[in-house]
């Protein structure tokens, strides 16, 4: 019964995810042709990246939760530093975001 239990939330975060990834993927292929919704698709998913490692950090606080330094973490830190790199750079070239 539990390992029941576990492939079921397993098929319900891919579902989340699949639906998540193919949202942002849209949102980005729009953003191509508009500008402002390109700078909304960087605003949400640097907001996204540092919103997960800031939980990851704060989950690590618990004593028996795990540490929250892994590769995932790495890609979080890495994503949110482009993410901002971009935004400095678009808001350079236009005032009004």
């Amino acid at each position: 019964i539990l390992s029941g239990l576990v492939g079921s939330e397993m098929c319900i975060r891919d579902r989340l995810y699949g639906g998540l990834n193919i949202g942002i993927g849209l949102m980005c292929i729009v953003g191509i042709a508009k500008e402002a919704i390109g700078i909304f698709s960087i605003k949400f998913i640097t907001f996204l990246a540092g919103s997960i490692a800031s939980g990851r950090v704060l989950f690590s606080l618990l004593p028996s939760s795990p540490t929250f330094f892994n590769s995932f973490f790495v890609f979080e830190i890495c994503a949110v530093a482009i993410g901002l790199c971009f935004l400095r750079v678009l808001s350079g070239s236009k005032s009004d975001y």
